[in-house]
């Protein structure tokens, strides 16, 4: 629609060329942001950036915790108190699976330094680089491997529940956080 703005007669406005200029249409207004926006963490009360540095204290915490079952089952398995958490009966037993324990150890040390090493990655770099791009990504495989094996220490029987809550809860909390930080 065209528009006579104080020029004489109606006339429509016009270019420097003497050709009718289209009349100029008024910008949108901006839109509200949706009240579940990208970006909220934790019920909408915490900034990205809390979001974040809550986000790397649980995987920070999940990254210690398997550090130590680190230690309990390559280092001290052989150790009465020990072995007796991990349900098992007697030295004899524990020399036995002192192996398996030693290898499954390592795994965990693993997911940890996994976690550790994507933490410092996502740390060090700048929002949106590939750097910190590649830190998220490590951090979430490591920390979704912990609650996958946290999963699958249930499946091994009821008794392991307490077990396995204890070795998914951090990792499960960190993993959701860093989705919405």
């Amino acid at each position: 629609m065209r528009r006579a703005w104080g020029l004489p007669f109606g006339c429509p406005p016009r270019d420097v060329e003497g050709r009718a200029a289209e009349a100029s249409r008024p910008l949108p207004l901006p839109r509200e942001p949706p009240p579940f926006a990208i970006g909220l963490s934790v019920a909408g009360a915490l900034s990205f950036a809390h979001g974040a540095i809550l986000a790397t204290v649980f995987a920070a915490l999940a990254a210690l915790l398997h550090v130590y079952i680190f230690v309990m089952e390559s280092v001290q398995w052989t150790q009465p108190r020990i072995w007796k958490r991990f349900g098992l009966t007697d030295q004899a037993a524990a020399e036995t699976t002192k192996p398996l324990a030693y290898n499954q150890g390592f795994y965990n040390l693993f997911l940890a330094i996994g976690t550790a090493i994507g933490l410092v990655l996502y740390l060090s770099g700048a929002a949106e680089s590939a750097l910190r791009a590649a830190g998220l990504a490590l951090v979430l495989f490591s920390l979704g491997s912990m609650v996958a094996a946290a999963l699958v220490l249930l499946t091994t029987g009821g008794r392991y529940l307490r077990a396995a809550l204890l070795q998914g809860t951090l990792p499960l909390i960190g993993f959701v956080l860093f989705l919405f930080a």
